[in-house]
């Protein structure tokens, strides 16, 4: 649900809304390990994820206004999560410290760009990116290409049968 428009393929239970689950860094360490393979069953929660790319990542909640750096976990699929933690790249070990970099020297010669951070946690670092489309806890509505031209998600590329630069202009 990266934009501002959800379709449910059920009601959203009454129960659910605005209810989150809070995680200290202990927490977060256990549900990052198992992102990719059995994510939340600890929590026994049942959390939804939507965000494209080929990295593994986590949409989460950074709560505000607290001593201690916490997390928090959607619930409800009408809770707006503010940030994004792209885990370490087993295959690729120096990808965060990559991307951490290059986000900052944008941010430094004046591209608009979204904010990171570096996030230990446990024996890993990740990226802890804000989220930019949004604004004071609300969805902020986007679409990319694939959406706009109807094209299906499974061919975001052109090479896959995407859009191509001459379209999307």
């Amino acid at each position: 649900m990266a934009g501002a428009i959800a379709v449910y393929d059920r009601p959203v239970l009454p129960e659910y809304e605005s209810q989150k689950v809070d995680l200290n860094l202990a927490d977060l360490a256990e549900v990052l390990k198992q992102v990719g393979s059995a994510p939340f069953k600890p929590l026994k929660a049942e959390v939804r994820l939507s965000l494209a790319g080929a990295q593994n990542k986590l949409p989460i909640i950074k709560n505000a206004n607290v001593q201690v750096v916490s997390f928090a976990l959607p619930l409800s699929p009408d809770l707006a999560t503010t940030h994004i933690i792209k885990l370490v790249n087993l295959h690729f070990n120096d990808l965060v410290f990559n991307e951490f970099t290059c986000m900052k020297l944008a941010k430094a010669v004046g591209l608009n760009v979204a904010d990171v951070d570096l996030l230990r946690v446990g024996e890993h670092t990740h990226l802890l990116v804000t989220r930019y489309d949004r604004k004071a806890g609300e969805r902020l509505h986007q679409e990319d290409f694939c959406q706009t031209l109807a094209i299906d998600a499974e061919n975001k590329y052109e090479s896959e049968g995407g859009p191509s630069l001459m379209q999307c202009a």
